[in-house]
């Protein structure tokens, strides 16, 4: 549809909603992607229901006060050390304009948004998932690299859950945390999850018995980091998953060199630790994700099956 005349944010969305069927409306912004389960919006009764993405240490975006599924206010731009932030995201009551009086050219935040929230009559579903907004140069560059990347995840997610398997390993860097090409993971500051494995991990947490990483960090063999660097980044790793709702129940790791090592992938020494572990575990119920030869091969020997990370 295209607008004789500027209508402003609330009056493009009620010009727009003309053309939908259904009593209640998705709208999402054109420039953010926040990869919400719209179920869960459906879930609120709100004539208007926002997506709310929780957020540390920002200044960009204004944070917005919530209690009990719904929003109270909407504070100003300022330095927020935690908090929730719009995403962008809208389940809207095809009456509602009409119901405040609003037609024509009006402001969907100022004039529908602001109002609403001291009445109780503006929805909040929380979603600590992945999101990104491209209004600045910097981060339009970065969804040039993580949006391809997000959907890889979201289609290796569902061969994970589709497989017959109830243990699921995982190899870590490429799996969980971005690869650095020739380079190792060496700070915590240089961790950074693949967009989407938060909440990909969650899913699997409620679909399989156990998850273990097992991971080469020859990294530390040769000096370039300490094992307590590793150890610590692993720590915040679990923390950050256990905080999305997911789990991980063990990483075994290798650190060695030497590809004899029997404890050094494609060798299979790390299901064996896993198995002395978790003794439930057995290779024809398990599932191995990774991605590069290697994490095959390691699944090969070890007798369980593959799907690759791509």
């Amino acid at each position: 549809m295209v607008e004789d005349a500027p209508l402003g944010t609330g009056g493009a969305i009620s010009y727009a909603m003309l053309k939908c069927i259904g009593d209640r409306v998705f709208v999402f912004n054109g420039d953010t992607l926040v990869n919400i389960d719209c179920r869960k919006m459906l879930g609120s009764s709100a004539p208007v229901t926002i997506a709310l993405k929780p957020m540390k240490d920002f200044d960009r975006y204004g944070s917005v006060e919530y209690e009990n599924g719904y929003i109270k206010a909407f504070n100003e731009k300022a330095y927020c050390a935690e908090g929730l932030i719009n995403a962008g995201a809208y389940l809207i009551s095809e009456n509602i304009f009409g119901d405040m009086g609003l037609d024509g050219r009006f402001s969907f935040e100022t004039e529908v948004l602001q109002p609403l929230a001291p009445k109780g009559q503006l929805g909040g579903v929380v979603e600590d998932v992945y999101f990104i907004d491209i209004g600045v140069p910097g981060d339009y560059e970065k969804s040039q690299v993580e949006i391809p990347l997000l959907f890889k995840t979201l289609k290796v997610s569902e061969k994970v859950l589709s497989s017959g398997a109830s243990y699921l390993f995982l190899d870590r860097d490429g799996v969980i945390n971005i690869h650095r090409p020739d380079d190792y993971v060496k700070t915590l500051s240089e961790f950074v999850f693949l967009p989407g494995i938060k909440e990909a991990l969650k899913a699997w947490s409620e679909r399989f018995s156990r998850i273990v990483i097992v991971t080469n960090q020859r990294g530390v063999g040769r000096g370039v980091m300490t094992e307590e660097s590793l150890f610590e980044i692993h720590r915040k790793m679990v923390s950050d998953i256990t905080s999305s709702g997911g789990r991980i129940d063990g990483i075994f790791t290798c650190i060695s060199v030497s590809p004899d090592d029997p404890r050094r992938k494609p060798n299979p020494g790390l299901f064996w630790d896993a198995c002395e572990a978790f003794p439930e575990l057995s290779a024809e119920r398990s599932v191995m994700v990774g991605d590069s030869d290697s994490d095959r091969e390691f699944a090969n020997n070890c007798g369980m099956s593959f799907i690759e990370f791509r």
